[in-house]
């Protein structure tokens, strides 16, 4: 109704709709009502954020389609959409844009609620980048065994050692002979046997190693003489 989108538009005072309550009738005028109000793109969206803040409703099963971007951030911020598997596959299917937002929203149910058919490893390294808790990121990982990346990647160090225990890049390896110096102790002390036991690797294929690395190898008695040698000589 054109008359009321313009009452709403130009109306200053605060809406309050979370004490309207009445007969099991009215509340489901109200709820028509409330969906109405949040798929009606015409709202100025002041005022659009003022009404989805205070109608003090949640929906376990949101279904509305055609919203414009900027509101549906708005939704997003209120809260009313729970995250559950069925509403995150709604958001992915309709709202991609708004996927990764909607889950940094609800970090901790999206957590709670992951199995093998919601995962999605695009969203995961995303997650990774985030500045969440440890926890939340390595109960994630525990979903895949794709080989990720840490070059140059400012992950947590207990998250760089999952990553290397269980998705190793082939790449990567190779950078962090190059770059041991750089690299925290825990990420050293997991390293530099991975670097003694490979040492024919790294003299067949020319690795280039830092300073320090190539010092530690130079001096580890565990490696055979003549490849110490090698490696001196290189």
């Amino acid at each position: 109704d054109e008359a009321l989108l313009q009452f709403i538009n130009e109306f200053d005072a605060e809406f309050v709709f979370e004490r309207i309550t009445g007969s099991d009738n009215q509340n489901e005028l109200i709820e028509k009502f409330a969906m109405a109000l949040i798929s009606n793109n015409k709202i100025d969206n002041n005022h659009y954020k003022q009404l989805v803040n205070s109608l003090a409703r949640t929906y376990e099963i949101f279904e509305i389609t055609g919203i414009d971007p900027n509101k549906v951030n708005l939704i997003i911020d209120a809260g009313i959409i729970i995250m559950n598997a069925k509403n995150l596959h709604f958001i992915r299917d309709n709202y991609p844009r708004h996927t990764m937002k909607f889950i940094c929203q609800n970090i901790y149910e999206y957590v709670k609620i992951m199995d093998t058919s919601l995962f999605v490893f695009d969203e995961l390294i995303e997650i990774l980048s985030w500045d969440i808790e440890d926890e939340l990121k390595l109960t994630l990982l525990d979903f895949t065994d794709t080989p990720i990346s840490i070059i140059d990647k400012d992950y947590p160090v207990a998250v760089k050692l999952h990553v290397l225990k269980h998705n190793r890049h082939s790449a990567d390896i190779r950078w962090l002979y190059q770059n041991y110096n750089t690299q925290p102790a825990e990420i050293k002390e997991y390293i530099y046997p991975i670097a003694s036991e490979s040492i024919n690797i790294i003299l067949g294929n020319e690795y280039a190693l830092c300073g320090e690395l190539y010092s530690l190898l130079i001096k580890n008695p565990s490696i055979n003489l003549q490849s110490r040698v090698e490696l001196f000589l290189t």
